[in-house]
């Protein structure tokens, strides 16, 4: 067995190789985690790597995403379609153009969501990923895009004005305190 001591005085020739390079850019590689692998990471150009996974990502998202809609909605792709087409390809509440190929510029807020009711599963329609959200914030209801509807006309009708407050309340002029102790706010 040959001890660190033989390397070090140079009876046995120590050979050091050269760190890998990417096969696809020339750059050296590092290490990156992979699960697959035995050792739990492999060689890869990390640019490439990235490159390679979002290629791969993209590839699958669309698979995915018809599994998905098949399991928690309960709808074929060909239905999708259906329902999409029936809405002329846009998004059922804005219009906007539902964009479900997805490409190197693709991004999640073009693709169509199922939108559906929440208490009976039903599907209502195909929506943007802003118009989704919206609604649900809004609590899935009419009555809570009604308030939103009320609170927007009210404030586009007398929109309030309401005074910059100084940040020193030595610098407060005559009209500003005039202003503030209306608004019970003054000092």
């Amino acid at each position: 067995m040959r001890s660190v001591l033989d390397y070090m005085l140079g009876s046995v020739p120590l050979v050091l190789s050269m760190p890998p390079t990417c096969s696809r850019c020339g750059d050296l590689k590092t290490r990156v985690p992979d699960a697959n692998r035995e050792c739990g990471s492999r060689w890869r150009c990390v640019p490439c790597h990235r490159e390679m996974q979002r290629a791969w990502d993209r590839a699958r998202t669309t698979e995915r995403r018809r599994k998905y809609r098949r399991k928690v909605y309960g709808i074929s792709n060909e239905e999708y379609e259906v329902l999409l087409a029936a809405q002329d390809g846009c998004c059922a509440c804005c219009k906007t153009p539902i964009n479900d190929v997805i490409n190197q510029d693709w991004d999640r807020t073009q693709a169509g969501h199922v939108d559906h009711n929440h208490e009976t599963g039903g599907i209502r329609g195909i929506l943007c990923f802003h118009c989704n959200i919206g609604i649900g914030h809004l609590g899935d209801s009419a009555e809570g895009v009604q308030r939103a509807l009320d609170y927007l006309t009210l404030v586009s009708n007398s929109p309030l004005d309401v005074p910059k407050v100084p940040k020193g309340p030595k610098n407060l002029g005559k009209k500003v305190r005039a202003k503030l102790g209306f608004l019970g706010i003054g000092p």
